[in-house]
């Protein structure tokens, strides 16, 4: 088999969980309905559309439209930055309850994503084309290492929905109390993203996550 063929074998049915499409303050090829549509040529089940700044699962309902007749189906999900209140119970209840299907923890707004940044200006990461307000650190623990009381909440909210917690940008421990958080909780569905990128996770720890 030749190597396009082998990658049409792969994405034959396949789910794009992490879609940067548009809208979005920072700069996207493309929006969510070419998303769809690129992927639907691809014979694609599904994609998750994903914005640092906003829930997307309105999106999805206002584009709903133009996607009519589309094969691959398009999820919402909503990522706990302080451009929705950071780690908002009421938001993550909404998003659910509209379809949306990934809840990530903080991204950009995470402590581990600001440090990393003011320490590596040259990072190739998107810049926003509108001026936003700069945001301080949101973290799932206390000073104390015990949770934020809103944390449990939430992982209460994704289990019910059985949706997908993806861990976002946060630094390794923070990850791997998240993870054990929401084992107990009930959460059966869990993502690390790019632990490479950014998270900068060791071999050994994404061992322990896996």
């Amino acid at each position: 088999m030749s190597a396009s063929g082998a990658l049409d074998r792969i994405l034959e049915g396949a789910v794009d969980m992490h879609c940067h499409s548009g809208p979005s303050p920072f700069p996207r090829r493309i929006d969510h309905v070419e998303a769809a549509r690129q992927a639907e040529s691809a014979g694609m089940r599904a994609i998750v559309v994903k914005s640092h700044h906003h829930p997307t699962v309105m999106d999805v309902r206002a584009m709903a439209p133009l996607l009519k007749g589309c094969k691959t189906q398009v999820f919402g999900s909503i990522a706990l930055n302080a451009f929705v209140g950071g780690l908002n119970p009421a938001a993550v209840d909404l998003a659910l309850k509209m379809g949306g299907k990934v809840v990530w923890f903080p991204t950009i707004s995470s402590r581990r994503h600001i440090e990393h940044q003011q320490a590596h200006p040259d990072l190739k990461f998107p810049q926003a084309t509108v001026a936003l307000k700069k945001t301080t650190p949101i973290d799932i623990t206390e000073p104390s290492g015990e949770l934020r009381p809103e944390v449990p909440v939430i992982l209460r909210s994704i289990a019910e929905a059985g949706a997908v917690l993806a861990a976002g940008h946060m630094a390794p421990d923070q990850i791997a109390i998240l993870l054990a958080a929401a084992r107990a909780a009930g959460v059966t569905r869990m993502i690390v993203n790019h632990p490479e990128y950014v998270i900068e996770a060791s071999r050994e720890q994404v061992v322990a996550f896996a």
